[in-house]
């Protein structure tokens, strides 16, 4: 189970930042987000895998992507917040600026909704 989750969960999320028919995803990613369940760790990972992936070049769609997960896994999302900001320092360092505007508002919008 736990190599099938580590393969299968980017590509549930992506679907997730990708896919209009989200229903099935969105129910793999609440069991798995259950903290009983063991596979907790496998999705923050899978998660920071697809920020690293997507959130320099797919911004608004990973922040619409991030945001209906706050609303699904409310429980999980501030642990992941972390890794975000992160990878927001990260991308603003690749694109040579100090400061992006499109990624810190949705870094913040992201904040307040977990508030």
């Amino acid at each position: 189970t736990d190599l099938i989750l580590q393969a299968a969960l980017p590509a549930i999320l992506e679907v997730l930042i990708f896919n209009n028919n989200k229903g099935t995803a969105i129910e793999i990613v609440k069991h798995v987000a259950l903290p009983e369940q063991s596979e907790g760790q496998q999705l923050r990972s899978a998660f920071i895998a697809v920020t690293e992936k997507h959130l320099a070049f797919n911004t608004n769609q990973y922040f619409q992507f991030a945001n209906s997960l706050a609303k699904v896994i409310p429980n999980v999302m501030p642990k992941l917040l972390p890794g975000i900001r992160k990878q927001v320092v990260e991308v603003e360092r690749m694109r040579g600026v100090g400061y992006d505007n499109t990624l810190r508002q949705g870094l913040e919008r992201l904040e307040a909704l977990l508030k």
